[in-house]
């Protein structure tokens, strides 16, 4: 059994830190982590998508949307021309069932074009509130 031992940490003001003298030692057993991406589909950098095929994203645990910000699918560069976005917790078009988010665009995309996929972080978090990093290096092509 893996132990963690702590003896200093930041305060909750971000302005200081917390002193514990004698340490604290415990399990980890109630840890809840960020959660991280784990799959992709399409495949990150795969080439001969479908031209109108449904973005997934897993997880490593359950996800829910946090209310905050805007996925984006960007054609021919990280910061080229959008192709759609999608607010999150508000669009219909992107969904969540468990630890998988769903994008469905709308438009169907271009023959031999690269797509960018970018979530923003927060955008996604664990159900304990802990926020995923963002995406930004997701990409895929379709022919």
């Amino acid at each position: 059994m893996s132990k963690i031992k702590v003896n200093e940490v930041t305060n909750l003001g971000m302005d200081g830190p917390v002193y514990f003298p004698n340490g604290i030692i415990g399990d980890g057993s109630q840890m809840i982590l960020a959660p991280g991406v784990e799959t992709f589909s399409p495949t990150n950098l795969s080439t001969n998508n479908s031209l109108d095929g449904v973005i997934q994203i897993g997880y490593n645990q359950p996800i829910v949307f946090s209310g905050i910000g805007t996925i984006t699918i960007r054609a021919g560069a990280v910061d080229g021309t959008i192709h759609e976005e999608f607010t999150c917790g508000v669009s219909t078009r992107a969904s969540i069932a468990g630890n998988v988010l769903t994008i469905d665009p709308a438009t169907n995309y271009d023959f031999g074009e690269t797509y960018f996929v970018s979530i923003p972080s927060p955008g996604i978090a664990n159900t304990s509130g802990g926020f995923a990093s963002s995406v930004t290096g997701y990409q895929f092509t379709c022919r």
